[in-house]
């Protein structure tokens, strides 16, 4: 669907927003410099990004010329390496002023044959849904290389065995076993202690209690992390600990669920809940979200989790 037909039946948009370049602004016979070739990893390895995101990786280089940057980018778009998913019109505002861009065809294929390319995981629910998972574990990694730490993405923990993992549940005195398929995983080495993260990306699209055991809510997903807690080192292969990082998009939900932990499970160490409200109906591409690496995440009957702190 063209661009105008998208904005004049939407009545949002941006003036001068285009998923792809016109013919005549196309580059041929262009080759990514090193900073591009950077970004085109970034995009493979956590999915769709905005392009402050893309430019916080420059920090961490020592780069600073944010004019230059953005040259950079647009001319990568240009050349087709990367786009600017259609999706992100649906809640775009005049205020916004950071696209959104992720990985094309050619990007992929420039990225493996320079030997770069990893495996990614598959996508998880809706556009916007991918999005926050990809910004929540960019945001990690970020900010685990100013602090000096190592972020492990998913594909060196899963080096080959499956995300999903089979977990039993009860529901109404019944059994149940069910795929539980994490958003995302990752992990920190700390230096002394290293720590396993997954992340449930919640963007409060689930109820807390549902009729039947077949489509997934809070209290299921509480149920199935009890027992997943005592299942990951053997699915995965590690020792470390575990924290699973259910990041959602308001207050009143985050209570919600600390309720329904309470119910469940009572003091919990392995559940601990952020939030993200950038992502919520009206979502918008955010700032880095620093917060969630820095300030405690709630836990049930326990301090809050503080991601930056090293637990030893």
């Amino acid at each position: 669907m063209p661009t105008t037909s998208l904005r004049k039946k939407t009545g949002l948009g941006r003036p001068f927003f285009t998923p792809s370049p016109e013919p005549n602004e196309r580059l041929a016979d262009y080759t990514p410099n090193r900073r591009q070739h950077r970004w085109l990893g970034k995009l493979n390895l956590h999915g769709s990004l905005s392009s402050n995101y893309l430019f916080e990786y420059d920090r961490l280089e020592g780069l600073k010329n944010y004019g230059l940057a953005k040259k950079k980018l647009n001319e990568l778009w240009r050349a087709g390496y990367v786009k600017r998913p259609e999706q992100q019109l649906t809640n775009y505002t005049l205020r916004n002023s950071h696209y959104v861009y992720a990985l094309t065809k050619k990007g992929r294929t420039f990225l493996a044959a320079t030997g770069h390319s990893v495996e990614s995981l598959p996508p998880s629910g809706p556009w916007v849904h991918q999005f926050m998972i990809s910004t929540i574990t960019a945001t990690m990694e970020i900010l685990c290389r100013r602090e000096g730490y190592r972020f492990v993405p998913a594909h060196e923990i899963l080096k080959g065995r499956q995300l999903a993992c089979d977990v039993p549940f009860t529901w109404k005195k019944r059994s149940y076993t069910k795929a539980l398929i994490p958003d995302s995983i990752f992990a920190i080495d700390y230096g002394k202690s290293f720590i396993f993260y997954v992340v449930e990306a919640d963007r409060n699209t689930e109820g807390n209690d549902l009729e039947t055991p077949h489509r997934k809510c809070v209290r299921r997903s509480v149920r199935q992390y009890a027992r997943f807690n005592e299942m990951y080192r053997d699915h995965y292969g590690l020792k470390a600990p575990m924290v699973v990082l259910n990041i959602t998009t308001s207050e009143p939900h985050i209570d919600n669920c600390l309720q329904i932990v309470d119910e469940e499970i009572g003091p919990c160490n392995f559940l601990a809940y952020g939030l993200a409200p950038s992502f919520g109906y009206y979502w918008r591409p955010p700032q880095l979200m620093s917060h969630l690496f820095t300030e405690g995440l709630k836990r049930n009957g326990r301090q809050d989790w503080i991601i930056k702190k090293d637990p030893n």
